[in-house]
């Protein structure tokens, strides 16, 4: 239940902690790397150890490690849990800035064959293809939300966050292209007879000024683990598109009669829509 990331681009800490986790800039993310060779890249003989959460996907102390403590760790020390702060080696540091802490340290997870074969055959595969053993490790969840539990959680937070895509054991999953073009990125035309749908049961909330105008447009689905999601709109008349196609789909050009609103809006509307999982198009 990780978020990997590559570490080679300090930009890549602004998209997690912006787009996914929707938290402070200043929040350092931290890196994972095969055991036998952290040393490479880190001063282990100055790690100290820190109070914290445990490392995202740890299983356990590599065999003969010591449990964790907040003491200076030993020049041989592994941190399965994420339980040390070192240096970085200073000429690695521009290698893999998106892990490396304001003061030059990291606080890392150092991983053997023997204690998760699967992510070290992965890190032992990316320092194939580009030079290090070395991806940025954190837990997977999005702003304001626990650790995922389920693929349903997975997903969710997939699709709500900026994630690129998520692998479940040998399944991996990326997002299916916006409405209106391709997966090539070309434009698909949504003709009059594109079939509208939706079958989310949904709530609606409305917030109004003084004057009567609408500040915000809220629809609220249930979750099958109990909660709601909830998606702002971006306006009245992509509530009226959800409320026409609840009781049966329509077609665009019946839409456009029915509503009153011109054929660019309702494509618009229907994009939106479409983007937060609230209506299907079938265009075929």
């Amino acid at each position: 239940r990780s978020i990997l990331a590559n570490p080679r681009s300090a930009a890549v800490v602004e998209r997690i902690n912006a787009e996914i986790k929707k938290r402070e800039m200043f929040r350092p993310l931290a890196p994972v790397v095969v055991s036998e060779r952290a040393a490479e890249y880190f001063e282990l003989g100055r790690a100290v150890g820190v109070a914290g959460e445990g490392a995202p996907g740890a299983e356990g102390p590599e065999e003969g490690a010591a449990a964790p403590n907040l003491g200076e760790a030993d020049s041989r020390g592994p941190s399965p849990f994420m339980s040390f702060v070192a240096p970085v080696v200073a000429a690695k540091r521009a290698v893999i800035p998106a892990v490396v802490h304001v003061d030059g340290t990291a606080r890392l997870q150092t991983l053997s064959f023997k204690s998760h074969p699967r992510m070290h055959t992965l890190l032992t595969r990316f320092a194939e293809l580009s030079g290090f053993p070395v991806l940025l490790n954190t837990s997977f969840n999005v702003g304001g939300e626990p650790i995922v539990e389920t693929p349903g959680q997975a997903l969710r937070s997939f699709l709500d966050g900026g994630l690129d895509a998520v692998i479940f054991e040998n399944m991996v999953v990326t997002r299916r292209a916006a409405l209106g073009t391709d997966e090539d990125g070309g434009e698909v035309a949504i003709d009059d007879e594109a079939l509208v749908m939706t079958g989310r049961v949904f709530r609606s909330q409305t917030t109004r000024d003084a004057g009567g105008a609408v500040l915000r447009l809220e629809v609220f689905m249930g979750r099958e683990e109990g909660g709601e999601d909830c998606v702002v709109l971006r306006g009245e008349g992509e509530l009226r598109i959800l409320q026409e196609c609840y009781s049966g789909s329509q077609t665009v050009g019946e839409l456009v009669e029915a509503l009153g609103l011109s054929r660019d809006c309702i494509v618009e509307s229907l994009k939106h829509l479409h983007e937060k999982r609230l209506v299907e198009v079938f265009t075929d």
